[in-house]
């Protein structure tokens, strides 16, 4: 899945929905408290777009912790072990 499937068409042609789909225009002081995950492998969404939007939580003065998950891929699950099947 692609940014464009979920809005319409690619962000930079439709700047408005593009904003106003992403989480970094919603970040305040008010903001709840963020815990975030994500894989150093991700090629769907960019490591780099976790890394802001923890700072701009803390920045906003938000308790925000990332964890970045080593080797893993979009959708990762944490509790998948060989040994649980």
């Amino acid at each position: 899945m692609l940014p464009s499937d979920l809005i319409g068409r690619v962000p930079a042609v439709i700047p408005d929905k593009a904003n106003a789909a992403s989480p970094m225009s919603y970040v305040s002081a008010k903001s709840a408290p963020f815990f975030i995950v994500h894989g150093d492998h991700d090629m769907l969404v960019p490591l780099q777009q976790s890394i802001k939007l923890n700072a701009a939580l803390k920045n906003a003065g938000v308790q925000s912790d990332l964890y970045v998950v080593p080797g893993g891929a979009h959708g990762t699950r944490s509790d998948r072990h060989p040994e649980s099947g």
